[in-house]
């Protein structure tokens, strides 16, 4: 990806995490759905800020969204009693197209600013910016009635190595090196029209040449307070087999 750098306008990543802190949060609808207090997850379908629902868009709906996520990473310094800072921003944009009612498709692409990256643990380097990862993935579901208030899910998906550098911290997940492959079990109780609880079940099979294997585990607790606006709770957890970024950063 290095060779193609020079031919992109210094102007286009920080246009594109602006557009999608403009956007986050946010999704536009086509189709012959009614539907209210919706969101896409970071990594795009259905669902809460991180976590997917069991729930998909339905037939013929197509929903365009962007998010920009903003992390503040903490390093140690051999010279220094206190710790110094690093500045990354992720920002992305996503795509679901929903094939029928019980089957939606989805493409994301990730792009990062790393304000002041760390180098060999001595000193920072010069700010960067570049090409994340990009995804696809599909999430099917047990073909019950939309409005039932019991749904069953599967995704499958994949985080595809497009990147031009890897980062540690929340933020690892955009920016790979080597494709991961993953599928989750979704569970979604509705209880009445304002309450919905959410549940995921997962494993990553991991691509990169660091980190391991990870299982997946999230609940998501939404309340939908009106039409149009709608808060979301949400406890995740990814459990490596093995080496994680967090041992790799105490390992120095």
């Amino acid at each position: 990806m290095k060779r193609f750098r020079p031919y992109f306008p210094r102007i286009l990543l920080p246009g594109l995490i602006l557009g999608g802190l403009i956007l986050a949060g946010s999704a536009t609808i086509w189709g012959q759905m009614d539907l209210p207090a919706v969101s896409q997850s970071v990594e795009g379908g259905r669902g809460l800020l991180f976590m997917p629902t069991a729930r998909t868009f339905g037939q013929a709906a197509i929903v365009l969204g962007g998010k920009g996520l903003y992390q503040r990473r903490e390093y140690p310094v051999l010279w220094k009693t206190e710790n110094n800072m690093d500045n990354t921003t992720i920002g992305t944009i996503h795509l679901t197209l929903g094939l029928t009612d019980w089957m939606d498709v989805t493409g994301a692409v990730y792009g990062f600013h790393d304000a002041r990256p760390y180098v060999k643990n001595l000193r920072y380097g010069t700010a960067d910016y570049g090409i994340g990862s990009s995804r696809v993935a599909v999430k099917a579901r047990y073909p019950f009635a939309m409005d039932f208030p019991v749904q069953l899910g599967l995704k499958l998906g994949a985080m595809l190595d497009t990147s031009e550098k890897q980062m540690d911290g929340l933020i690892y997940r955009w920016t790979r090196k080597g494709t991961d492959y993953e599928g989750s079990l979704l569970q979604t109780i509705d209880f009445g029209n304002k309450i919905s609880v959410h549940f995921e079940e997962g494993y990553v099979v991991s691509g990169a040449k660091i980190y391991d294997d990870q299982w997946v585990g999230s609940v998501g607790l939404e309340l939908r307070a009106t039409d149009r606006l709608s808060f979301g709770l949400e406890a995740l957890n990814r459990t490596f087999d093995g080496i994680s970024p967090q041992s790799v950063l105490k390992a120095g």
